[in-house]
């Protein structure tokens, strides 16, 4: 039979080392505040360099596509106000043919009532 105290011994002793250490550990910051945080900063620095050199080299085509995409977010941003003034003054000049259209059947039909009227 499985004796309980038996298979929880070895997670029991692995609790009591980890909780020593913590304890350990947090006697040293309390002690050594300056170099506890040198030691937070260097560790998440070697961390930091660790995780770039294991990332794999950006191929040149997804370099290029990266530079297309920046690219194309710049021409974007500029152009944009362009194509807004450009459609602006489209929408005016359609507004102004529209009213010119308007003016020249009104100036048609007056018109065709003068000839009318002079031959009736």
């Amino acid at each position: 039979m499985n004796d309980p105290y038996t298979t929880d011994r070895p997670l029991n002793e692995a609790t009591n080392a980890a909780n020593e250490c913590c304890a350990e550990m947090d006697q040293y910051v309390r002690r050594n505040p300056g170099a506890a945080v040198l030691a937070a900063i260097g560790v998440g620095l070697a961390i930091g360099l660790f995780v770039r050199a294991m990332r794999p080299e950006p191929t040149p085509q997804h370099r290029v596509a990266r530079l297309l995409e920046d690219l194309e977010d710049r021409l974007r941003d500029v152009t944009g106000p362009m194509f807004r003034k450009a459609g602006s003054l489209a929408s005016d000049g359609l507004d102004a043919a529209h009213e010119g259209r308007s003016r020249a059947e009104g100036l048609l039909s007056d018109a065709t009532r003068r000839v009318r009227r002079m031959f009736s």
